[in-house]
């Protein structure tokens, strides 16, 4: 079918309504969890399968641009239906996304997080948002918030096109559309399903820090020739360095008192690394 240009259409990925009836559609095997959400108040003579298919479908084309908003919450239900309902490989490169808030912190990387809040866009730039789909009073819940769903998708298409060319002029569209934009479904899938470790190996890693912070422990002993030494305390590991082992303070910064220069700041630390390496 054609499409009308700036027309917004919704694809409903959650039950809808069975034909003229009120009743929920039949909801095929593997969408068992989709099943769950909230029905849709209107008919769809499109099966569910088919609908998710052609979501999927429609992301995974590359000459296409798929304007987003948050993809990677927007992106876990795609994520947590293919890997639990279907058990098939998660989509962990997507790059037809162009997201709102990633182009928006790439402009602005000194933004704070409510700047980049889907409402302070709209307040931001009311001249680029269309006029809101009027409803009645007995307009139900669901028409409402179906009708807030369609204006809010015009105003994102059209902030894309107010955005998309700042982004091209200030040489940040390769970087966004080959890293930032396909990197949101992968971190999609990271919040969705966590990162995985395997615990025997976390142990072994910290066995051997252990020993290894015991060795270095031993050895400060011997070099201080104090069995209570303790690395931890400032001021042991400043009577080691400046007392014990003659480190002259004047290596180090001669604007600083000698009491200043006693100090065991990591700073000081790496400077005495390089002057006395051994």
């Amino acid at each position: 079918q054609s499409v009308q240009q700036d027309s917004v259409y919704i694809l409903p990925l959650c039950p809808a309504m069975n034909g003229e009836s009120s009743a929920k559609e039949k909801v095929e095997e593997g969408y068992e969890f989709i099943s769950k959400w909230p029905l849709l108040p209107f008919s769809c003579g499109v099966p569910l399968k088919d609908r998710w298919d052609t979501f999927r479908n429609v992301l995974m084309i590359n000459n296409i641009t798929c304007v987003t908003y948050n993809a990677t919450v927007g992106l876990m239900p795609l994520h947590r239906h293919r890997s639990d309902d279907l058990g098939l490989p998660l989509d962990l490169v997507i790059t037809s996304s162009w997201d709102l808030r990633v182009a928006a912190w790439m402009l602005r990387p000194d933004a704070k997080e409510a700047d980049l809040e889907f409402d302070a866009f709209i307040k931001g730039a009311p001249h680029l948002c269309s006029s809101k789909t009027q409803m009645t009073q007995n307009s139900s819940s669901q028409m409402k918030a179906l009708a807030e769903t369609k204006d809010n998708l015009s105003d994102l298409l059209s902030i894309y096109f107010a955005l998309d060319r700042p982004m091209d002029k200030h040489g940040l569209k390769s970087s966004f559309r080959q890293i930032e934009g396909p990197l949101q479904s992968m971190l999609s899938a990271m919040e969705l399903t966590g990162i995985g470790f395997l615990p025997e190996v976390l142990s072994d890693i910290s066995t051997k820090l252990e020993q290894r912070i015991d060795e270095l422990t031993n050895e400060a002993k011997q070099i201080a020739k104090d069995e209570s030494f303790l690395c931890s305390s400032p001021q042991q590991v400043a009577h080691l360095l400046y007392d014990v082992l003659k480190i002259p303070t004047t290596t180090l910064d001669n604007r600083l008192s000698s009491s200043q220069n006693r100090s065991t700041s990591e700073s000081v630390l790496e400077q005495l690394k390089e002057t006395h390496p051994h």
